[in-house]
C-alpha cells in the first residue's frame, strides 16, 4: 500500500492516527509540533530509537543528525537483542 508516497510493507511500516488520539500519541513521544486544531502548523525533524522494549532509546532533534550517529546507535540496538 503506498500513501504519500511511502509504501508500507513488512520492513517499512506507518500509522495514522485518528484525530481525537493525536495529541496524547504526540505527547507520550514528546514531539515537538504546533497544532491548530487537527492541522500541524509546524514541526521539528526528529528520529527516535526505540529498543528491543520498545523503550525510547535516543531521539535526534536537528535538522541533519550525523549519519554515522545513528549507525551506531542502530549497531548497539541490534546487539542487545541477541
Amino acid at each position: 500500500m503506498e500513501n504519500r508516497g511511502f509504501a508500507t510493507s513488512p520492513d517499512a511500516r506507518a500509522i495514522r492516527l485518528e484525530v481525537e488520539n493525536q495529541e496524547t500519541f504526540m505527547d507520550s513521544l514528546r514531539l515537538e509540533v504546533s497544532m491548530n486544531g487537527e492541522w500541524v502548523t509546524s514541526h521539528a525533524v526528529e528520529l527516535i530509537l526505540f529498543d528491543a522494549d520498545a523503550r525510547r532509546a535516543r531521539t535526534y532533534r536537528t535538522n541533519a543528525w550525523r549519519v554515522e550517529n545513528v549507525f551506531w546507535d542502530l549497531q548497539r540496538l541490534a546487539a542487545e537483542q541477541r
